[in-house]
């Protein structure tokens, strides 16, 4: 950012270098699966709700970084494309679409998906540009884009206004949502990532029904879910999370010890409670705020931070299960 110096971090470079092997597996991908830019393909066709999606979060994102590079805030227009690239594009909407470029699935959807795709790949690469030029400009010949110019030559992308679906992101937002909190409640409740368990949905509206109904596949598999019913009941030992109004009940009991998992929360939580308490008797030492560089003290408050927020998190998890 503006006005601030950045020493040089070996986790800083490994985490681009991850982002680097992000973006270059995510071609493979493409590649492997026909993913490619196809002349004259026209965002404005797509109908399927996740191309809709992903083409509004790219212009959604385009927006943000020219917002930025206007204001020389370069470092939040990188942000901008880093975050679409590694979450949206990469995290989400290959995982969504995955399963329809499989043998077996509906042609239409499929060819629409692997145009999409492809386009939102190319977009990608001349967005990333300016950024990362090298990586970008050998991904793009390497995936066979029709090109007599090198992309740093390129115009600028502009995208219409129309292409921007409003409908297509609440959707998948809530999709992503309900996701992100079964994903969370597993992790929370120490459940075995490669145990399916049920879902029961209680107190949904019919909107929130039809949306069940659309992505019941992708829900059942991104969230690892054996069933989705619908029910007024809860069954003992089970957690709840909240979905805007919707509840989502996840009957745990017959997959951990839930007496076992008590205990290690407590224990968790007891052990941060105990950091805490070191870290705020240094952080309260008139001597040590003195005597200790800037970058210690700095560390001192985010390990303070990272404490409390793992603590909160545990005992929101512990009441769970008191409830339970």
């Amino acid at each position: 950012a503006q006005g601030r110096d950045i020493k040089l971090a070996e986790e800083r470079v490994d985490g681009y270098k991850k982002f680097a092997t992000k973006l270059w597996n995510a071609s493979r991908y493409c590649e492997m699966n026909g993913c490619k830019a196809k002349a004259g393909f026209d965002p404005k066709a797509v109908s399927y709700t996740p191309n809709k999606w992903i083409i509004s979060s790219l212009v959604d994102t385009k927006g943000k970084i020219d917002k930025a590079i206007e204001s020389y805030r370069f470092n939040e227009a990188a942000n901008a494309i880093y975050q679409f690239v590694w979450g949206t594009f990469c995290d989400w909407y290959l995982e969504f679409t995955k399963p329809l470029l499989q043998d077996g699935a509906d042609e239409d959807i499929a060819g629409e998906i692997r145009s999409t795709t492809g386009w939102v790949l190319e977009q990608v690469y001349l967005l990333l540009n300016p950024f990362m030029p090298f990586i970008t400009e050998e991904l793009s010949e390497a995936m066979g884009a029709d090109k007599t110019e090198l992309l740093m030559q390129a115009k600028w992308p502009e995208y219409a206004p129309v292409l921007n679906d409003d409908e297509a992101v609440d959707k998948m937002d809530w999709l992503i949502h309900v996701i992100s909190e079964i994903r969370s409640v597993r992790a929370d409740m120490n459940v075995p990532a490669g145990a399916k368990i049920r879902l029961l949905v209680k107190d949904a509206c019919s909107e929130t029904q039809k949306g069940f109904e659309s992505f019941d596949e992708i829900i059942k598999r991104m969230a690892r879910l054996e069933t989705i019913e619908y029910s007024d009941d809860v069954p003992k030992g089970s957690i709840q999370t909240l979905v805007g109004q919707t509840t989502l009940v996840l009957p745990i009991a017959d997959i951990i010890d839930l007496d076992a998992e008590r205990d290690r929360l407590q224990k968790q939580i007891s052990k941060l409670e105990d950091d805490i308490k070191k870290i705020n008797q240094k952080l309260d030492n008139k001597k040590f705020i003195e005597n200790a560089p800037d970058e210690i003290i700095a560390e001192q408050k985010f390990r303070l931070e990272e404490a409390e927020t793992a603590r909160a998190k545990f005992s929101a998890a512990l009441e769970q299960i008191e409830a339970a």
